[in-house]
């Protein structure tokens, strides 16, 4: 066995290989929510296919406390300020949070114990997600990150297949949970987790809790902005969930899901140009700075023009196909959706910005306002307007968080440059 992991490590990679496996790992993770919910949906029914659609909405809020932003301060620690340990002990800390905010999220939003039980299950799943995250950040500053891109690849595929096998075996979505979060932790164990120990000595050192707890803080406003993303994607799916029922619960979640791939499929784009992006800002090469983002952003609008068009004219019968349930009433709030997801896959972009110019605390006002906009005028939006109201609340919100953003970011640039040009 210690042959096999040694082969890999030697392995040379180029850099376009690397960033491929890693795309298409990052791919099928972003894909996965979606067969996950077909087969809830297809082989245990609407009710049940809602009750797992706000189930993984409490998830994937959790999984920002698990991730707690340390991501993208983990790819722009260039001069490694902090050592692996602290990234990967960091975790004990923020996944414990995740799992108790569950209980706390779920019990907000008056969860009964099977919608609780299932949003817990879910919120286990991405302990999964939590580990594989902090490991892709080390094996990427060690130009490996086709190495967790394979890793995503197998870990999802395998889950999602013994999910589907223990689905149909048994029609009990408990038991179905709990068999994918057993294949997904032996294998971020048995993978993941022995390329990066042969690669760095210090996941098994002591650590000090004070720079952990410098660590958290340093992360802390790039989680908070994931955060309240997360919480304002969530705001239409709680008020359905408060004030309408399981049925509008899982169509909306059916139209919902192309767009939330579209984001979280850019955001996997740009992660391997994270580098570059840090590394030409501090080295003061400007105008290499400025066509990776203009790239960037090119690639976002081309593929959302392309995905909207596409959804348009063939989306809601092939989802309707798919997922057994009648969508066609609801194109417009398809398409509605569909743009506020290429709009919001900028954000990721903006906000890893703001990281690279280490002002992370605007991040703290910008999501704030935002988040209490879209929960002031939620519940009224979705009262009156159903499905269409909750689709506009979404867009209203990516658009705001788009717009304050290329603001903060356009004024510190040219701060900065400005700055530059009056020493030189």
């Amino acid at each position: 066995m210690e042959n096999f992991y040694q082969k890999i490590l030697k392995r040379q990679v180029s850099p376009k290989t690397e960033t491929l496996w890693y795309s298409i790992g990052s791919s099928v993770y972003a894909a996965s929510s979606v067969f996950l919910l077909l087969f809830v949906t297809r082989f245990l029914g609407t009710f049940e296919a809602g009750v797992f659609s706000i189930g993984w909405a409490v998830c994937q809020l959790m999984l920002t406390i698990g991730y707690f932003g340390s991501r993208n301060y983990q790819v722009a620690d260039i001069h490694d300020n902090f050592s692996f340990s602290y990234y990967f002990k960091s975790k004990a800390v923020t996944i414990s949070a995740m799992l108790i905010g569950t209980f706390i999220y779920g019990s907000i939003l008056g969860f009964d114990q099977y919608k609780m039980t299932i949003a817990f299950l879910l919120t286990a799943l991405m302990i999964c997600e939590t580990f594989a995250d902090v490991f892709a950040g080390f094996l990427q500053k060690q130009n490996r990150l086709d190495i967790s891109g394979k890793s995503y690849l197998g870990r999802v595929f395998s889950y999602d297949c013994l999910f589907l096998i223990l689905l149909l075996v048994t029609e009990n979505l408990q038991l179905s949970l709990i068999g994918a979060i057993f294949v997904s932790l032996c294998w971020v164990f048995l993978f993941d987790y022995q390329f990066v120990r042969r690669l760095d000595k210090t996941t098994t050192k002591k650590v000090a809790p004070k720079r952990i707890s410098q660590l958290l803080m340093y992360s802390f406003p790039i989680f908070l902005s994931a955060f309240l993303t997360n919480f304002i994607m969530n705001t239409p799916k709680n008020a359905i969930e408060v004030l309408l029922n399981e049925d509008f619960q899982t169509v909306y979640n059916i139209l919902f899901m192309p767009s939330a791939i579209i984001a979280l499929f850019t955001s996997f784009v740009f992660v391997p140009m994270y580098t570059h992006i840090s590394k030409a800002w501090h080295d003061r090469r400007y105008q290499e700075f400025v066509q990776i983002v203009k790239k960037i952003v090119l690639l976002v609008i081309g593929l959302t023009i392309v995905v909207v068009i596409g959804g348009l004219f063939i989306g809601v019968p092939v989802l309707s196909i798919i997922y057994g349930v009648d969508i066609s009433g609801y194109r417009l709030e398809f398409a509605i959706l569909l743009v506020a997801g290429g709009i919001n896959s900028l954000t990721y972009l903006l906000v890893y910005l703001l990281t690279v110019f280490n002002s992370q605390r605007l991040l703290l006002f910008i999501y704030s306002l935002v988040a209490i906009l879209a929960a002031l005028g939620g519940n009224y939006l979705v009262l009156h307007f159903q499905l269409l109201g909750a689709s506009l609340l979404y867009l209203a919100s990516c658009i705001s968080l788009v717009l304050l953003l290329i603001i903060s970011v356009t004024k510190i640039y040219r701060q900065e440059k400005n700055n530059q040009s009056t020493i030189v």
